[in-house]
């Protein structure tokens, strides 16, 4: 962090340490602050974080956190790793007002009318405006809605509504970035909660009321399968941090902001959904039509494990594409609908999907969904590559009659089920004919490289005297 010049408030911090030092003031004992670093690989950034100060602030760190939590060993869920949670958070220690002054949805940030402790410039025309307080906000509650208030009150980013959340470090330029973070306004002051209030005009009744009015039922509605929003630990992350817009559609889709508006043409932060797992399909799906998920990895382009990664990293649940709980749900429901079948009926549950799949395929605009209840088809069961070929060449090509291509399927299936266990069983006849080689003098190295390496110091003592022992 370069040097900066002095004001009739007081001096400007010098250095990361002095920077955080006042923001984390009031950090009490077995609590720590947050500093965090942007991580990209194959074209997917990552924000790993670390507890501060016990790990000290360098040039390559990109962000801090708002919040104060507890050290992984004193965590109310213990961690491997220092995680920012909801349940190691204990605290707000700033109030952090993002991208004043610049437009957002055809409408310019405003700037707010309290002068703020701090102003980080991130970029030309956009700036972070803090407010250190006194004493922190300890009730979760409160510190979400007087971000939200700030939202509604026009002088906020709407995805900055998480108690947690990353704000940058004065002096950092993030990969990918054309301009470093610049501190361009320094006070110090620190304020009681209800002044930073009072003075920003913040409604937060009113606030408490429009995300009432705004966020997602507990039952998501929709024709396919219904959602408890308490089921999907991302579906309740994204209620509780305001960023559900709309109701679950009959596609399964439900309406969120992008965590990623600010790259949209426009900034607009409608155009994306996510899709929760259920007991039809148990794999979680992110899409944002503003081009977010049809570039590459290389090009910043954002898929479902990015999406699931920011919310990891955002302070929400650690969670992958597929839920383990829908899945085993799923295959509940399909030996329940197996029961009482007759032998050499057709498979009741491949006749559904075999239907379902047919429906979709009649209508173009909904192509891409035949491949996900191919793959749903295929996971439920049986689950190989030619099986997916045998399936979508049928469904494709086949006749009109259900039953038939059901039937049809179903006996390709067994078929290749029959193939695949006679060339095992042949590959195991092969191998148990063929004679070991002797190894190469290279190979015995490498192992015995590989077997020295992996004791211990005594260990290697003891194999060496085994060694002349031996030779005696």
């Amino acid at each position: 962090m370069s040097a900066a010049p002095q004001t009739d408030a007081g001096a400007w911090p010098q250095s990361h340490a002095e920077f955080l030092g006042e923001i984390f003031h009031a950090v009490g004992d077995g609590e720590t602050g947050c500093i965090a670093t942007v991580h990209v690989s194959q074209g997917k950034a990552t924000y790993p974080a670390y507890p501060w100060p016990s790990y000290s602030a360098q040039d390559f760190h990109t962000h801090y956190g708002v919040g104060i939590h507890l050290p992984v060993d004193k965590a109310v869920k213990p961690r491997p790793k220092f995680r920012r949670t909801k349940e190691t958070w204990t605290g707000m220690a700033v109030i952090v007002l993002d991208d004043i002054g610049e437009e957002k949805e055809g409408t310019v940030i405003g700037r707010p009318g309290l002068e703020p402790s701090f102003v980080v410039e991130t970029k030309p025309g956009s700036q972070q405006w803090g407010y250190i307080l006194t004493e922190p906000v300890r009730d979760y509650e409160q510190a979400r809605l007087i971000q939200t208030a700030a939202v509604a009150a026009g002088i906020n980013d709407p995805g900055g509504q998480n108690p947690a959340r990353l704000v940058r470090l004065p002096g950092s330029k993030p990969p990918g970035k054309k301009h470093a973070a610049r501190l361009v306004h320094w006070t110090g002051k620190r304020f009681d909660v209800g002044e930073v209030i009072e003075g920003l005009g913040l409604d937060l009744k009113a606030a408490k009321e429009m995300k009432r009015r705004t966020s997602a039922p507990d039952l998501m509605p929709g024709d396919s399968s219904p959602v408890n929003i308490s089921d999907d630990p991302v579906l309740a992350w994204l209620d509780e941090q305001g960023l559900i817009l709309g109701d679950r559609g009959t596609d399964g889709w439900i309406e969120i902001v992008c965590p990623w508006h600010g790259n949209h043409t426009d900034a607009a932060i409608d155009g994306t959904g996510y899709r929760p797992p259920t007991s039809t399909d148990p794999y979680r799906s992110f899409h944002c039509f503003h081009r977010c998920s049809d570039l590459s990895h290389e090009q910043g382009g954002k898929n479902t494990e990015t999406f699931l990664d920011w919310i990891r990293e955002s302070g929400g649940p650690d969670v992958g594409t597929l839920d383990e709980a829908a899945r085993e749900a799923r295959k509940a429901k399909f030996r329940e609908m197996r029961k009482g079948t007759p032998a050499g009926d057709t498979d009741p549950v491949l006749l559904i999907h075999v239907r379902n799949a047919r429906a979709a395929a009649t209508e173009a605009e909904r192509k891409p969904s035949l491949n996900s209840i191919i793959w749903l088809l295929c996971d439920a069961e049986w689950g190989d590559s030619e099986i997916v070929r045998l399936i979508t060449h049928t469904l494709r090509l086949g006749g009109t009659d259900i039953m038939e291509t059901a039937g049809w399927v179903m006996d390709q299936i067994l078929s290749a089920r029959k193939k695949q266990a006679e060339n095992a069983r042949r590959d195991a006849e092969a191998a148990a004919r063929r004679k070991p080689r002797p190894l190469t003098k290279e190979q015995r190295v490498t192992r015995f490289m590989k077997a020295w390496y992996g004791l211990t110091p005594s260990e290697q003592v003891g194999a060496m005297q085994w060694v002349e022992e031996s030779r005696t």
